[in-house]
């Protein structure tokens, strides 16, 4: 089957998702900076004015943002390496299925070239790869040759009557007729 192709095709779409994680883990409080602006239609500027945050508290305040930021990273890296390794399980489950497939159709499949596949996959494959070549051996012994059918044959016409009413007149007994009185 095209099971590298098909990975292949799957690995493009998984690094752009990857790299727009990072982005977003680099970048995570850039949407909630434009957000303000856009929900109130007044400039981020002259709103913190309008709020009078002291300016002792913008220390802090940007070390919760750093401690956020950085929450959000790790955070998004755990995501991120849970999704990879999903999608490395599904991988391998479809390139199990596909082998599997593959041997129940009759093809002989080298089972141990696939080390991608988990231990337990491999020895389900070499069950199978057995069982199947197992029952192709029994169905050659036990079909037994087919003999061809015959017609029956028309034989003479008329002679197979000749010789019914002739085996009837031997065997005719004769009944005795009852006293007529």
């Amino acid at each position: 089957m095209n099971t590298t192709a098909q990975i292949k095709q799957t690995s493009k779409p998984i690094s752009q998702f990857k790299k727009s994680v990072q982005q977003m883990a680099q970048e995570p409080l850039e949407i909630l900076k434009t957000a303000q602006s856009q929900v109130s239609g007044k400039e981020v500027g002259s709103s913190v004015d309008e709020i009078g945050v002291p300016q002792a508290n913008e220390g802090t305040t940007s070390q919760q943002t750093e401690q956020r930021k950085t929450d959000v990273a790790i955070s998004d890296n755990r995501n991120l390496e849970s999704l990879q390794n999903e999608m490395r399980e599904i991988r391998r489950q479809k390139l199990f299925n596909s082998l599997l497939a593959r041997i129940q159709g009759g093809e002989d499949v080298p089972v141990e070239e696939f080390q991608e596949l988990s231990h337990e996959q491999r020895d389900v494959l070499k069950a199978q790869l057995e069982a199947y070549k197992k029952r192709s051996a029994q169905q050659s012994i036990q079909k037994p040759l087919v003999e061809p059918s015959t017609k029956r044959g028309r034989g003479l016409a008329g002679f197979g009557k000749r010789k019914t009413m002739a085996e009837k007149q031997q065997t005719r007994v004769e009944m005795p007729l009852p006293p007529s009185g």
